[in-house]
């Protein structure tokens, strides 16, 4: 019987008595549950900015991230700035048109963080 059976049955139920057996299983349902990772891209002012660093193991990985996300920059036409300093990199983006940040950067941002969990899911395969 299919969840939805289930449910129909429950629902079109006129007896109350009936429902409440329903109501007292066990149900045990197999989802995972990821927790939501605090955001590490802070609010620069003036003009308002993200901004957010990443540090690497060695000047390989590094490499291996900054040239993904130049390559994502560049297929979306939305450009941050990179500061490259030994084995971290610390990235600000905004829209320049409006001087501050939109719908758009905090989807960027959220792609760069998804392209340095890739890099770092590689590099820990290899």
């Amino acid at each position: 019987m299919m969840l939805q059976d289930i449910l129909k049955e429950y629902l079109d139920s006129d007896n109350k008595e009936e429902r409440i057996p329903f109501l007292n299983e066990n149900i045990r349902v197999s989802v995972p549950i990821v927790p939501q990772q605090k955001n590490k891209w802070e609010i620069i002012a003036s003009p308002n900015r993200l901004s957010r660093s990443y540090d690497f193991e060695s000047a390989e990985i590094m490499k291996i991230f900054l040239n993904e996300s130049l390559d994502y920059q560049e297929s979306v036409q939305h450009h941050g700035k990179f500061l490259v300093e030994h084995q971290k990199i610390t990235i600000e983006i905004y829209t320049h048109d409006i001087e501050d940040v939109t719908e758009f950067d905090l989807e960027w941002a959220k792609m760069i963080d998804d392209i340095y969990e890739d890099v770092q899911f590689y590099v820990s395969r290899h």
